[in-house]
């Protein structure tokens, strides 16, 4: 046994069998065999979005998602509607390969709604949006109606992950250092 008064420790040994010492040894070479040499890097896929921080600076419509969901730059929405066109524009900034709204209403509304009400709920989204600078709306529908933000629409995820990605294609250090420093 041990006792450590200045910490108030008192320990008592445990014998443990041959067979038990040698599972544990093993368990610590396939934990040293597992370890990755420092060139392995965690493996982060390049968004559809090509953002980076000085786009998200200057961004006239903003989805944050890293920390406080908050959507920035749009216009006046009650309370009671603002929480479920952010879940929408944050759901659609995540996908920006585009949401059928069936599916949209699914993620919105798990228990089921109405078509009147995820297509009004869409509308409202829309209009709370705005327009793009090229005029259009910021919220879209392709040919197959599914939804997505417009380009100019900054998402941090987005511009976290790009910077990333160029971090890992950095030629130097340095350059490196920075993009994970901005990231």
């Amino acid at each position: 046994s041990l006792t450590v008064p200045a910490l108030d420790l008192t320990l008592a040994a445990s014998r443990i069998s041959p067979a038990q010492a040698s599972g544990i040894a093993e368990l610590f070479t396939a934990a040293e065999d597992a370890r990755p040499d420092a060139t392995d890097r965690v493996e982060v896929q390049t968004p559809l979005r090509r953002h980076v921080d000085a786009d998200w600076s200057t961004a006239g419509l903003r989805v944050g998602v890293l920390g406080v969901l908050t959507v920035q730059g749009t216009g006046d929405l009650p309370a009671d509607r603002a929480a479920v066109a952010t879940e929408l524009t944050t759901y659609l900034a995540l996908h920006p390969e585009g949401v059928h709204p069936t599916v949209l209403a699914g993620v919105l509304w798990p228990r089921g709604v109405t078509a009147d009400v995820r297509d009004a709920t869409i509308e409202r989204a829309r209009a709370w949006l705005g327009s793009a600078p090229d005029g259009s709306h910021v919220l879209r529908a392709d040919a197959d109606g599914r939804l997505s933000l417009s380009d100019d629409v900054v998402c941090d995820w987005d511009c976290l992950r790009n910077l990333l990605v160029q971090a890992h294609g950095s030629s130097t250090t340095r350059d490196e250092t920075e993009h994970l420093r901005r990231a």
